[in-house]
């Protein structure tokens, strides 16, 4: 049994757009483990971004986070870049999603 509160998953998405620098936010899972719980989510930045700040943003997305949601224990912030430029590919696994994910 993973499900959570599905307010919990609109909380996070509210919270994290609330981080300066952070253009979208998608894929957010959330599940209990035992008394706690995980997440993860993505969020896009500007593809002008260096690593440094990239970093940076994901690490107040993840501060923020565990001060908004109560039994958080450990959350993964993966970041993508903006898809700004045409011609770059910016998924190239995404044929390994599986249908409906």
């Amino acid at each position: 049994m993973d499900a959570t509160e599905p307010e919990i998953p609109e909380e996070i998405d509210h919270q994290a757009h609330h981080v300066e620098g952070v253009l979208g936010v998608h894929d957010i899972g959330v599940r209990w483990v035992g008394h706690s719980r995980r997440a993860e989510l993505h969020i896009t930045v500007n593809c002008q971004l260096t690593t440094m700040e990239s970093h940076r943003i994901a690490e107040q997305v993840r501060h923020r986070l565990f001060h908004a949601i109560p039994a958080l224990s450990d959350i993964t912030v993966h970041v993508d870049p903006c898809e700004c430029e045409e011609g770059v590919e910016y998924h190239p696994t995404a044929h390994h999603m599986q249908m409906g994910s």
